[in-house]
């Protein structure tokens, strides 16, 4: 699938400036840029495929004006192929930004592991650490409810254990991606805050990862507009009605 081979270039373009790095401050930072760089890829993709009306309505995807929306989204989320892809990176996206925002002296690169060898001056580099109060308070926050206690219970008891107990998971586990991405929106903040003591620039759009699913939702879209498949066809006759999917058929993009 050519998205993924876009995916890893841009992770080794990231990997290969982490690489130069010999002061162990910004390497350490750097990781954990990469992981949060990967957990939002990840993030995304999981948004954009199992859940895509509400993706575009949020984050809003570069789609022709002459696309039938409803039609669009229910033959993404149809597709078995982006369903399983949804999943998957869900899984994924859970296990990376738990490692960044963990509190465990087990994860190596966590922002609170940063936090104490700055604060410790393990690291000799010189920060306003002030950039740390917004996120060290969710790392900290005790309550079982908060977004990122939800995402440590999926990674411990289902995800990091058995992909046969996802099914097992009830939906009052997982918090909405509405919450899932104001709390991106604060690490996000963080790693500018604290690139930019260094005038650092790094990066963070995923746009140019979720154009290419575009082009291919594109094809898709063109598959049943001019498939003679029975199976395709009842399902679009059994969701729509039959002057709107004439109108979806013959209108071309």
């Amino acid at each position: 699938m050519k998205t993924i081979k876009v995916y890893h270039n841009v992770i080794k373009i990231i990997n290969l400036n982490l690489n130069m790095n010999n002061d162990p401050f910004l390497e350490h930072l750097d990781n954990i840029h990469l992981m949060y760089y990967k957990s939002k890829i990840y993030l995304a993709e999981s948004h954009l495929m199992t859940r895509p009306k509400s993706y575009h309505d949020k984050l809003g995807l570069d789609l022709n004006a002459n696309y039938d929306l409803d039609i669009l989204f229910f033959i993404i989320k149809k597709s078995l192929g982006y369903n399983q892809l949804g999943n998957r990176s869900w899984m994924l996206y859970v296990i990376e930004i738990t490692k960044i925002l963990s509190s465990s002296k087990v994860d190596k690169f966590s922002i609170m592991k940063l936090y104490n060898k700055l604060n410790d001056k393990e690291y000799k580099n010189s920060y306003n650490l002030q950039c740390f109060d917004e996120i060290k308070a969710i790392i900290d926050d005790k309550n079982k409810e908060s977004v990122l206690d939800k995402l440590k219970v999926l990674r411990d008891q289902f995800y990091a254990h058995s992909d046969e107990d996802f099914n097992k998971i009830t939906n009052e586990l997982f918090p909405t991606y509405d919450e899932i991405w104001d709390l991106m929106e604060i690490v996000e903040k963080f790693l500018r805050a604290i690139y930019s003591q260094d005038n650092v620039e790094p990066m963070f759009s995923v746009d140019h990862i979720i154009n290419r699913y575009i082009l291919e939702f594109k094809r898709i879209y063109h598959y049943y507009q001019v498939t003679e498949d029975f199976g395709e066809l009842y399902s679009l006759y059994k969701n729509f009605s039959k002057d709107r999917i004439e109108i979806f058929r013959t209108k071309k993009l």
